[in-house]
């Protein structure tokens, strides 16, 4: 009877992982079926071959079994935007939402407040900072953005992010800063 009980044991300390683990489900969490949707999505939305770069998700982001509550959160790339992960995300594993247009504006609105800054602050060398990427929490939904946007409409759409431009220049900061703020919403910025 001891062994028999014995027995019950050890296979229930190996079923059961097996599972919490979901391994029967194959639709889950960035799912092959998944990631393929996304990257179908992508190709036809913007009529670029899209390639994955890699799984977004970062340490933790799951529950203690690993399980998500999105269907895909994936890097794609592009030859169109050389160098730069695109994120991908979806709640439902059918409507997607990326932050495709942000990246390919990216580098441009950099140079546009970093030359604005550069004219206001001569002498110094600012330093211009973007968190444009969802490390400040900011919803994908927030960041999406036509296929077609032209860079005034991105410009405009708020998705640039959060903004930081550090200086050294202590001379005249409050109307320094105040021409700075104003040349920027006269650029749209």
């Amino acid at each position: 009877m001891k062994k028999k009980h014995g027995l019950m044991i050890v296979l229930g300390a190996l079923i059961l992982p097996a599972l919490l683990c979901s391994c029967g489900n194959r639709d889950g969490y960035n799912s092959k079926k998944h990631v393929e949707a996304a990257i179908k999505h992508m190709d036809e939305k913007y009529g670029a071959k899209f390639t994955l770069s890699g799984d977004n998700t970062r340490l933790g982001s799951g529950n203690v079994f690993g399980r998500h509550s999105e269907y895909v959160n994936i890097l794609v790339s592009c030859d169109e935007i050389p160098g730069k992960d695109i994120v991908v995300f979806s709640n439902d594993g059918e409507k997607f939402f990326d932050d495709y247009i942000c990246m390919k504006f990216e580098d441009q609105v950099h140079q546009d407040i970093l030359d604005i800054a550069e004219d206001i602050y001569f002498g110094d060398e600012p330093i211009v900072m973007m968190f444009s990427d969802n490390s400040r929490n900011t919803r994908m939904s927030d960041r999406e953005l036509a296929a077609d946007t032209t860079y005034e409409e991105f410009l405009r759409s708020g998705a640039i992010g959060w903004v930081e431009i550090c200086v050294d220049d202590r001379s005249d900061q409050v109307n320094k800063f105040r021409t700075l703020a104003k040349t920027m919403i006269e650029k749209g910025i």
